[in-house]
């Protein structure tokens, strides 16, 4: 029980991370992050 907590908990921090990191990048560098997206599926 623990273990699925801990996972869907990590998963979210990971997500949220993740966000943050493409928005800052998107205000960067707008150029890069639209490539980025034609690349990404």
């Amino acid at each position: 029980m623990l273990g699925i907590l801990y996972t869907l908990l990590s998963m979210l921090l990971g997500m949220e991370i993740s966000r943050g990191i493409l928005a800052e990048d998107q205000k960067k560098q707008k150029n890069t992050g639209n490539l980025l997206w034609v690349f990404l599926p």
